[in-house]
């Protein structure tokens, strides 16, 4: 299990940190890591193509569905990541939801780990699918895409002007 856990980390941390780069360049990280054809920007379609990376990362059971267990390890590993990341982003969340953790309201879940999935869950049936988890991918990047482009480059990140 740990070791899971430690491959997970290592795995998501590769494909979802959006943090300063050795450059000092915020998003750059992120865009380095979703940006598949190497063009420096990320497209709607490359960021569905990572989000389903990410399910299938914690989708244990290979069943094609998230279950109350795999949920809470994504949740583990993403608050570890939130924690290791707010001294680079201020505390700054980017998430999605109405979470009171350190995004202030713009994280996701209540900043303990236990965050709300059911907005994913649109049949109700306690399980995320993929269908779900993808679906929510255009919301997920229209929160990131400042500018609205359709295109995420590292403009999108860093402080607000």
């Amino acid at each position: 299990m740990m070791l899971r856990k430690i491959t997970l980390t290592a795995a998501i941390a590769a494909l979802a940190l959006p943090v300063m780069a050795q450059n000092g360049t915020p998003g750059a990280n992120f865009i380095q890591q979703w940006d598949s054809d190497g063009d420096g920007r990320v497209t709607l379609a490359e960021a569905r193509e990572r989000r389903g990376d990410m399910f299938a990362l914690y989708d244990a059971d290979e069943n094609g569905r998230l279950d109350a267990s795999e949920l809470a390890e994504m949740d583990a590993v993403g608050s570890d990541m939130r924690e290791a990341m707010q001294g680079d982003r201020g505390g700054s969340g980017h998430g999605i939801g109405k979470g009171m953790g350190q995004g202030k309201g713009r994280g996701m879940g209540n900043g303990q780990g236990n965050h709300d999935h059911s907005q994913f869950d649109t049949d109700r049936d306690g399980f995320i699918s993929l269908g779900e988890f993808e679906a929510g991918t255009d919301d997920w990047f229209a929160m990131r895409d400042r500018d609205g482009d359709g295109i995420m480059t590292t403009d999108d990140f860093g402080p607000r002007r």
